[in-house]
């Protein structure tokens, strides 16, 4: 099998694999659902309601169609009641330039779609470029043919590796409310680089954008963690210093100590 050389190709192979036909992620596999289509503001407020038929994205490191065990067990059942995106990852191949997906419908369940992700194997030892490009390619695949289907989802982590990409960032969570650049500044901030949240504001970020999770900014995750200096920037650039997250809880109290300490401790 060859690989076109450009981009990330988003492979359809409609349940075939050795199949040649291949498209962009032009059309969703099913329609929208009813009533609006655009994405919630990042600044919405409302709590969604609870839905009893929530989708579940899955990441899992066994394949599908490999042996049928607890993964395969379990969603087979849930699929009568709950859509399942199956996010898989198989092992990374010599030919391929950049990352792809391939998607399709599984063998008698209509409600189970297989997502496989396969990587260069040049870039596989660079956990970053994996970690950015599982994100991307989930994040394009539920924004185009799945649109409508994997709303509010419920994650459930069956691979390890799928864990740093996932779990600790609110790309899918509840919504797609994030853009690229509030993504950026959200990891840089929790991580104390102050360049990349200089470079995640000129992109566009918003700096006082709320996590859907759990309400709080950026300015919280650099304050939680402990890196004044990127504090102190994100207060120059217009960081609400008596923002509340979710819980109600203010952050003013760890901000002055961060604002205060010195040297700034950066764990």
């Amino acid at each position: 099998m060859s690989y076109a050389p450009l981009g990330s190709e988003l492979i359809v192979t409609n349940g075939n694999l050795s199949s040649d036909e291949r498209s962009t992620f032009s059309k969703p596999l099913s329609k929208r659902a009813r009533g609006s289509t655009s994405a919630p503001s990042i600044y919405e407020s409302d709590r969604l309601p609870f839905r009893a038929d929530y989708p579940i994205i899955v990441h899992c490191h066994l394949c599908w169609d490999w042996v049928w065990q607890r993964p395969q067990q379990f969603l087979s059942r849930l699929s009568v009641r709950h859509r399942i995106l199956f996010v898989e990852t198989i092992g990374p191949d010599p030919q391929l330039s950049s990352a792809i997906a391939r998607f399709w419908t599984a063998p008698n369940y209509p409600n189970i779609t297989i997502l496989r992700l396969q990587f260069p194997e040049w870039r596989w030892s660079d956990g970053a470029f994996v970690d950015r490009e599982r994100r991307r390619l989930v994040k394009e695949f539920i924004s185009g043919p799945g649109a409508g289907q994997f709303e509010n989802p419920v994650q459930w982590f069956y691979d390890p590796m799928a864990v740093p990409a996932f779990l600790g960032w609110f790309v899918l969570l509840p919504r797609l409310r994030f853009s690229d650049a509030d993504e950026r500044l959200f990891l840089a901030a929790r991580h104390g680089d102050r360049a990349g949240v200089e470079q995640a504001l000129v992109a566009g970020a918003h700096v006082n954008a709320e996590s859907p999770a759990d309400g709080k900014a950026a300015l919280s995750r650099a304050a939680i963690f402990g890196h004044g200096v990127v504090v102190r920037l994100l207060l120059e650039r217009g960081a609400d210093a008596a923002a509340r997250g979710a819980d109600g809880r203010s952050l003013q109290e760890p901000m002055r100590r961060q604002i205060t300490c010195r040297p700034c401790r950066s764990w």
